[in-house]
């Protein structure tokens, strides 16, 4: 069965090496993909032939389009043109039964090139709320309304929809008003390249980390991360225990301004940017992973990579209760601490039990990572949906659709 998959992300960007391509390898003997991706303009020919080469291998076959960013909005609705446009040729030259649209961005393609095919939309997160939550957009925006309006549209045309949560889920069921079923699919990692092993010695040394409690940060900084509220939680796990702060960040430079600005010295913690490839060594050093998220609605319907790598690691976590699920998740199956309000008690609180929790917490978070956030989990539910829109009857279809 051939399926159109249309991302806005890079498929050479760390979140389509860890969150994209491995989805696709894994499932690409069972069925033919022909990928539409928007990249960044620093990708090189050479690194998209050779991509292009390993994907060709798996018989997967990919439409790399240029990502455009100036003039924000102008330049997504070019993007859109551009991947309709592309869309349409893969459709006329193959025989496409499911559109698979990754977020909304990539629904926007998929909405005028999906007739007579099964719409999927896999929305990821409430996307026109996370731009207003984050500061980037504001609710009474022309480009807000145009977003709902659109997500209305997605909702109405999908035969499927996948969500990271089950709070989502329910959200959309009660709040929505949303018949067409929904599928939880959260966040998966390949628990083969994210696997427990002992610390990197030569890195031991190199940093002093040597009968240290190393606490990992991974991924972003700012917006909806909540960077003033890790480094208060640092320092008072500095006071209980020595140790020492890892930031595995995308922009050095802003977690150098960050660090600059708190009064911990230098020797209290290291930046890096990595490779994707990197991060199981650099993770491997760890003893915990932390990271806060802000409260809000559109975090509802979030699960963090970060968190997936961690367990699978054996990591235990550290955060906040941004959603119903991460909250079950770590009281259930004692894999971290949730820190419920952000004071120095609580901190003490938190880190004195993460302390304790080290010793026995290993198996328990890589058990759940196999059983939950695994590859193979994930590749399992896709197939799952996949095979459900293959079979779904024209008579479920119409009984399910709501009206638009």
């Amino acid at each position: 069965m051939d399926i159109l998959y249309i991302t806005y992300d890079g498929l050479l960007d760390p979140l389509g090496q860890s969150q994209i391509i491995p989805y696709l390898v894994a499932l690409a003997k069972e069925f033919r993909f022909h990928v539409v991706s928007f990249e960044k303009s620093s990708r090189t020919m050479t690194e998209v032939a050779k991509l292009r080469a390993q994907l060709s291998t798996h018989g997967i076959s990919w439409y790399p389009l240029r990502y455009h960013k100036r003039l924000s909005v102008l330049a997504t609705l070019y993007d859109v043109i551009q991947g309709i446009r592309v869309a349409r040729k893969i459709i006329s030259r193959t025989q496409i039964k499911i559109v698979h649209a990754r977020s909304y961005v990539a629904a926007l393609i998929a909405l005028p090139v999906r007739y007579g095919k099964k719409f999927l939309f896999d929305m990821r997160g409430f996307w026109p709320e996370e731009r207003v939550e984050g500061g980037l957009w504001r609710k009474e925006s022309l480009v807000f309304h145009l977003a709902k309006y659109f997500e209305r549209r997605f909702f109405h045309a999908a035969d499927a929809v996948i969500v990271l949560t089950r709070a989502a889920q329910a959200i959309l069921k009660q709040q929505y008003h949303i018949r067409t079923p929904i599928w939880v699919i959260p966040t998966c990692v390949d628990t083969m390249h994210f696997s427990p092993r002992p610390k990197d010695r030569s890195l031991i040394r190199q940093f002093h980390l040597e009968k240290k409690f190393v606490l990992a940060y991974s991924g972003s900084l700012g917006t909806w991360y909540r960077s003033s509220e890790l480094i208060d939680f640092f320092q008072v796990l500095c006071a209980q225990s020595p140790a020492h702060l890892i930031l595995i960040v995308n922009d050095p430079l802003k977690a150098k301004m960050l660090m600059d600005s708190t009064d911990l010295s230098a020797s209290q913690y290291t930046i890096v940017s990595i490779h994707y490839l990197e991060m199981p060594r650099w993770l491997s050093l760890a003893d915990a992973s932390a990271f806060f998220l802000t409260p809000c609605f559109s975090k509802s319907g979030s699960m963090p990579t970060k968190l997936a790598e961690s367990l699978s690691m054996g990591l235990p976590i550290v955060t906040n209760p941004f959603t119903s699920d991460v909250q079950e998740l770590i009281e259930s199956h004692h894999v971290g601490a949730l820190v419920k309000k952000f004071d120095q008690g609580e901190y003490r609180t938190v880190a004195r039990k993460l302390l304790a929790l080290r010793p026995r917490a290993r198996s328990s978070c890589r058990r759940i990572a196999e059983q939950q956030f695994s590859l193979t989990y994930g590749a399992m539910q896709y197939r799952r949906v996949y095979d459900s829109l293959r079979h779904e009857s024209p008579l479920y279809k119409s009984i399910q659709r709501p009206a638009p």
